[in-house]
C-alpha cells in the first residue's frame, strides 16, 4: 500500500518552495520515515510468532526508515530472505528425489542422521501483514508524518 500525501496548506506549500530541491527532498523523506517507523512496531506485533509460523523469525526483522530509491519515499519491510513465504504464501509441493534412490533432506538429530526421500507439503496461507496494518493504521501514520514536516518547517504551534 502506498500513499500520497496531498499539501493542502498555502503556508507548508510557501515553507517548502523557499527550500532548494535537494533539501526539500531530504525535509519530506525524513517526514515520511517518521510515519514509517510509526508503523514498524504495529507489523511487529501482528506478526505471528510460534513453531510453525514463517514469522517466528521474522519478529525481530522489521525495519523501518527512508527509501534508498525513488526518493522521497519511506518503507516499512523485514530483512529476511523468508518474508515472502509469509506475505504471498506457499503453494504445496512434493519433495521427492529427482533421481531415485537419492536422499532429499538430511538432518542429525540426537547424533543420529536422519534422511528423507521425500514427502508432501502443503503449503502455507498468504497473511499480507504489512498491508493489513498499513490499511488499519495508515491514516495516523500520514498524521505523524505531517506533523513531523510541520514541524521541520517550523509551522508547529
Amino acid at each position: 500500500m502506498s500513499f500520497t500525501i496531498k499539501v493542502d496548506a498555502k503556508e507548508v506549500e510557501l515553507a517548502l518552495d523557499k527550500l532548494d530541491a535537494k533539501t526539500n527532498k531530504r525535509t519530506i523523506g525524513k517526514a515520511l520515515a517518521k510515519g514509517a517507523k510509526f508503523l514498524k512496531p504495529k507489523v511487529k506485533a501482528a506478526t505471528p510468532t510460534g513453531p510453525g509460523h514463517f514469522g517466528y523469525h521474522l519478529k525481530n526483522r522489521v525495519s523501518a526508515g527512508a527509501a534508498k530509491k525513488n526518493k522521497p519515499a519511506a518503507i516499512v519491510k523485514y530483512r529476511s530472505s523468508r518474508e515472502h513465504f509469509l506475505i504471498s504464501g506457499t503453494k504445496g509441493h512434493s519433495t521427492k528425489p529427482k533421481r531415485s534412490g537419492k536422499a532429499v533432506q538430511a538432518w542429525s538429530s540426537g547424533g543420529v542422521q536422519h534422511f528423507s526421500r521425500g514427502h508432501q507439503v502443503t503449503g502455507a496461507k498468504a497473511d499480507p501483514i504489512i498491508s493489513r496494518v498499513a490499511n488499519q493504521y495508515g491514516d495516523e501514520a500520514v498524521d505523524v508524518a505531517e506533523r513531523e514536516l510541520a514541524r521541520s518547517l517550523g509551522l508547529d504551534d
